[in-house]
């Protein structure tokens, strides 16, 4: 496990955030949910394109980051507390930067933690 992946998984059981939903920040992180892509690969369907675009495979980071319709929560709530995003390539640097910005790392650790149950929940 490299250095950024060290501090995402020593950092994220420390986020306000209900237990259920940091544990799907977990899962996340170590690509566990039942996505089309994974539950493909264990034999369930076969179908691996993404539900909104049609365009490339829905894997974790397409569905958590990529998509449009994911990027498009990801840049309201963003804009919503006042800052501006750039998507990062993946949910280490994703939680990783949010988490390095200092002050209230907790409510950023709640943030991120609840930014992706939205996108599960909106799917």
């Amino acid at each position: 496990m490299d250095h950024l992946r060290n501090f995402v998984f020593s950092n994220i059981w420390k986020s306000d955030a209900p237990s259920k939903v940091v544990a799907f920040s977990w899962q996340l992180m170590l690509n566990r949910i039942p996505t089309k892509a994974n539950l493909t690969l264990r034999g369930i369907g076969n179908d691996m394109v993404c539900s909104f675009y049609n365009v490339t495979a829905e894997n974790t980071l397409h569905m958590f980051l990529h998509c449009g319709t994911s990027a498009k929560i990801w840049y309201e709530l963003v804009q919503w507390i006042g800052q501006e995003l750039l998507l990062p390539p993946s949910f280490s640097l994703s939680f990783s930067m949010m988490v390095g910005c200092g002050t209230g790392k907790k409510v950023l650790l709640k943030f991120v933690d609840h930014g992706q149950w939205l996108n599960y929940l909106l799917r």
